[in-house]
């Protein structure tokens, strides 16, 4: 079992992972860009941003 958590404070997005999945990425529909990320990475796609995390937790700067 794999959960994701996220929460959102003003224009950060904190997202957290838990469980054994591993290697996951996240993709915020209908977003073209993003102001940056910590602890990952992230690519533009025809879907929205695409971000990659280093570990189990990423903080999204919109």
């Amino acid at each position: 079992i794999f959960t994701l958590q996220a929460k959102r404070t003003g224009n950060t997005i904190t997202v957290s992972g838990e469980g054994k999945a591993r290697n996951w990425t996240l993709c915020l529909r209908n977003i073209t860009q993003i102001s940056g990320t910590k602890c990952g990475s992230y690519a533009g796609s025809e879907l929205g941003v695409v971000v990659t995390p280093q570990g189990n937790e990423v903080v999204i700067t919109l």
